[in-house]
Parts: C-alpha cells; structure tokens; sequence
C-alpha cells in the first residue's frame, strides 16, 4: 500500500544499494532480487532504507561492468552517451556534429548476432573494428548472459540503470536506436540539467498526458486491430495485470483514506517468481466483480500522472534523486510488462513528482514545443533540433541474417 503523499519525497543524501550477497548464486534470487511489496513501498516512499536496484545475482552484465571500469580508467567521461541494440532491431545512428572530445564516450550495449550485424552493415565512411562502430565503442553481452529471457528486457537493463554501468561519469544521455544526435549532448546536458536544477529530465509525450492514455496506446499498439499474426498476447495481457495492478492499489488507498467508507480491501498480487520466465505476465489482481467501480475510481488520480518519452533520458547519475527514479522506475518495470513507459508513469506519480514542467520536484520534462517530432508554429521561432527522428533501421524479418 503506498502512503498518501502531496510532494516529492526523492532523497538528498545517498542512496544505500543492497549488494549481492552470499546466496547469489541461488537460483531462487533474480537479477532484481525478488522485490517484495513491503520494499517496492519503501521505494515508492522516496527509496528509505536499503534499496534494491538490479545486479543481485550473477549475469553477462558483470562482465560489463569490468569492461567499463577498464575503458573509465583509460579515458574517464564526464557524460557518457549510450544505446542499446538486440536482435538487430536498429543500426547504428551515427552523430551529424563531430564530438571529437567524446570519442571514447559513446556506448553501444548489443547482442553478439547485433554486434556483427552492425559492423557488416555500418557505412563506407564509418570506423569498423571488432569493438567500434563509428563514433559508437561496441559492449557486447555474450550470448546467454542476459539476466532475462527477452532480449526486449535485456535491452532495458543499461538504459534503466546507467549508473550500475558507469561509476565514473556525472551525466548519462540514453538515446534510442531510432535517433539521431544533431549537438553537442553537453549542450542537453547544460539546457535541460543544469539550467532547470533537475536529477532526471526527458521529454514530454507529444500526444499522451495521463497514465491511462498511455495504457490504453500500449493496448491499441500491442493488441487492437491490424495483422491478427502480430499480436502478442502475453504482452497485451501483462499489460492488463499491470493496469489492474494499479487501479486496485489506487482503489484501496482511496479507501484508506476514508475509514468511514465501507472498506473492501482488494489485495494486490505478487511479484513474479524469479523462475518465471521474463515474457511472462504477473499475477493478476485478486478478482473483482466490480470492474466498472474500478475505472471510475481511477479517473481522479490518473489525472495527477503525466506521461514522458521514453527514447531520450537525460540522467545526473551521482544524483541520489535520479538514482532513486532509476531503481524504482527499474523494479517497477522488472515486475510487470516489458513496456517501460507505463511504469515510469506511475512511479513518478507514486514519488510525488508532480512539478515536471519546472525540475522543482527532481524530473524535467521538457515541453512539447522541444519535442523531436513537433511541429514548427506559425510565427513562432523554429524548434530546437538537437535530434533527428529516423525511425527503426534494422531487419525487417527479425533475422539478423537479412542483408
């Protein structure tokens, strides 16, 4: 149950990580470490006591982490620019502007079918060695080392916890496989951090304000209409428990606060099993025959949620703050759907970070007007392009083996 809460309450000093311990090699821990509801609650208040926050049990991204503490004393970096690429979904968006001073400072976490992919296809005018695409150094995660069945959820790993990765860099920018860098990213840094006083800033949704309208999108994209073949059913269903998830805890927290309501208290289900498979869906919430009840219920707090992008995340990652958007926007995503929006919504919410249009409470979301796919305004002064939208480049078949 999450306490009632009207402001931000993101912590200042730092943060205390739970480690690995001795039972690491069980396996009945996860990489998440098997996150209880009593904990993601202490979370969800502000990250109090010991905070869970991935690599609790072994995986190919501690063999990362060695790789990167490696390239971090040779050549240190202030930010650190990264991208993630699985199932050869993307090629590699070389940066428009030469950024000679962050050679060594853009990462790109592949698969090994993705890493030879991208060298075979990378363009004529581009630097192809064993471990550099471009302007992009390649980290490899070998194959089967993924803490997650889903390559999808592999994928997010890095770009929920960068400060896992990088121990030496102050800023992280994370950039989807389907932009590309048209400035300096220091100049992101400068406008959307430092300026606004923000741990944690992205973009504002260009179309989508609350949590439900981002719900009900992820529902249209993954399971209504078009090709009957391509919807993924446990995904449109891990999706439903999630939601169901929410408006139960939402319904119960009204409830709480009016003792003299007649009180059904709706339990909310379990996190997943370590053993379960990635792709599939939590437990649903208990049963309940009033559905409609629910929905109405959830229309009051859902318009307190806002809704962010999701493909340029800027990050201050010694910030105690935006390490404690990172964990929790992090086991709120391991336990449920492989979309990551969605959770960062509500976590958000849950946090109390309301004021994004200002950095006050910790999150930046920068306005619409800045957003890469807005449109100029008549007699209004052209947006800034900082990136330029390509869209997906990789296989059409999902076969790395398509030339």
């Amino acid at each position: 149950m999450l306490p009632p809460r009207a402001s931000a309450a993101l912590p200042t000093g730092t943060l205390t990580l739970r480690e690995r311990g001795g039972d690491a090699s069980s396996s009945s821990v996860s990489f998440g470490g098997n996150q209880s509801l009593s904990e993601r609650a202490r979370v969800l208040a502000g990250c109090r006591g010991s905070t869970k926050c991935g690599y609790l049990a072994p995986s190919g991204f501690d063999a990362m982490a060695a790789e990167v503490r490696r390239h971090e004393a040779r050549a240190p970096c202030e930010l650190v620019v990264l991208t993630a690429i699985f199932g050869c979904k993307d090629k590699l968006q070389q940066p428009e502007v030469e950024l000679p001073h962050l050679r060594r400072c853009f990462f790109a976490i592949v698969d090994e079918e993705s890493r030879d992919y991208l060298r075979r296809t990378a363009p004529r005018h581009a630097e192809v060695t064993q471990r550099r695409v471009g302007a992009w150094q390649l980290l490899t995660l070998r194959e089967g080392g993924g803490p997650y069945a889903s390559a999808r959820r592999n994928s997010r790993v890095p770009k929920l916890l960068p400060f896992r990765l990088f121990s030496r860099a102050n800023y992280s920018l994370w950039i989807d496989g389907k932009l590309r860098l048209k400035v300096d990213p220091m100049d992101m840094v400068g406008r959307y951090l430092l300026e606004t006083g923000a741990a944690l800033a992205a973009a504002r949704n260009l179309k989508r304000d609350h949590i439900d309208e981002e719900r009900a999108w992820i529902g249209r994209s993954l399971c209504g209409g078009g090709d009957a073949r391509k919807i993924d059913e446990a995904a449109c269903e891990a999706v439903e428990a999630q939601w169901r998830f929410y408006v139960a805890e939402q319904q119960q927290q009204r409830q709480q606060q009016q003792p003299d309501n007649d009180q059904r208290r709706i339990r909310p289900p379990p996190p997943r099993p370590a053993q379960q498979p990635s792709s599939q869906p939590p437990a649903a919430a208990a049963e309940d025959d009033g559905g409609g009840e629910e929905e109405e219920a959830a229309a009051g707090w859902a318009r307190h949620t806002t809704c962010a992008e999701g493909a340029m995340v800027l990050v201050r990652l010694r910030s105690a703050a935006a390490q404690c958007v990172l964990c929790a926007w992090f086991n709120e995503w391991a336990r449920f759907a492989e979309r990551d929006q969605l959770a960062l919504s509500y976590v958000l919410h849950a946090l109390g970070v309301r004021r994004t249009e200002s950095g006050a409470d910790g999150v930046y979301l920068w306005p619409r007007a800045e957003h890469w796919n807005a449109k100029p305004r008549p007699r209004q002064p052209k947006p800034w392009r900082y990136v330029a939208y390509r869209g997906h480049s990789g296989t059409e078949s999902g076969s790395c083996d398509e030339r």
